[in-house]
């Protein structure tokens, strides 16, 4: 058993790697809690994560080994031919996906390191569009944003999160190659499924891959294009729930805190709004509440 004082860092990990694990909170106490075979996960109001299981070193490592690279504009590969793919959302009730693929040039590659870029898991949102607009001007990006009602249609006909992650990189990173006119590149995709299953995905959707892509684990961390991917998702995905917000008149969360999940539905269901407008239906959260 393992406990600490969790971050909002934190929360959106666990959220991203274990949402599949996510059970149903029934304590008012606890905000969420992630059951696997081998570890239980319990995060409470408290600021509390306490880790049950005898496995609970690879909970750890998951969340804790992402402070290896807080300085990781010292550290971050600087290469070169790289296109850098992230998603983000998947981890959020609220709002659709975003996912971003980034090119730096050559020349460009040094002076975006020292802005600081990092993975944007790491950065509060004030932070995100700052960077946002340092750097919009000097790379190369091509996002596809899908609301949440994209995200729903979507789900319905797939049934399965990871083919609708793998529609969005490969038509951003698509869309990247074909503006800038590309023959030669890398493209480096936050692992979020190994490549043979990433290319079973592209079946399904009738595509094939668009070059040398690679899946890699906590790719964010490691290639300056990724980390900078993440901050251009993020600051879209930040202006997405912003216009979500204005429409429903009222503060649409990030995250998939169950307290504020249930006010909003509630606030959604008085407004008569459309819930499939708004959240990622297929969340236990929003079947149990709607």
């Amino acid at each position: 058993m393992f406990t600490k004082k969790y971050t909002s860092k934190d929360i959106y990990l666990l959220n991203k790697y274990l949402n599949k694990f996510k059970k149903e909170v029934n304590n008012n106490s606890i905000d969420y809690i992630f059951k696997t075979k081998n570890y239980t996960i319990t995060i409470y109001k408290n600021k509390t994560l306490l880790i049950q299981g005898k496995m609970y070193e690879n909970i750890l490592k998951m969340i804790d080994s992402q402070d290896e690279h807080v300085s990781v504009n010292n550290n971050i590969k600087i290469s070169k031919n790289i296109i850098g793919s992230d998603e983000v959302g998947t981890g959020d009730t609220f709002g659709g996906i975003i996912v971003c693929a980034c090119y730096i040039n050559e020349k460009d590659l040094n002076l975006i390191k020292t802005f600081g870029i990092t993975d944007s898991k790491k950065l509060d949102n004030k932070s995100i569009i700052e960077l946002f607009n340092k750097i919009q001007n000097i790379i190369e990006y091509e996002v596809i944003n899908l609301s949440p009602q994209e995200y729903n249609d979507l789900y319905q006909k797939y049934k399965n999160l990871n083919i609708i992650k793998t529609f969005g990189h490969y038509y951003a990173t698509k869309n990247l190659i074909n503006r800038l006119k590309f023959n030669d590149f890398t493209c480096i995709i936050d692992q979020f499924t190994p490549i043979n299953k990433y290319k079973d995905y592209l079946k399904q959707i009738n595509e094939s891959p668009n070059g040398k892509e690679i899946t890699e684990v906590k790719a964010e961390s490691k290639y300056i294009q990724v980390a900078t991917a993440s901050i251009v998702a993020r600051y879209f995905f930040i202006k997405q729930l912003n216009a979500l917000s204005q429409k429903a008149k009222f503060n649409i969360p990030f995250g998939s805190s169950t307290n504020l999940i249930r006010t909003t539905i509630k606030k959604i269901n008085e407004n008569k709004l459309s819930i499939y407008e708004f959240a990622k239906t297929h969340f236990k959260e929003i079947k149990n509440n709607t």
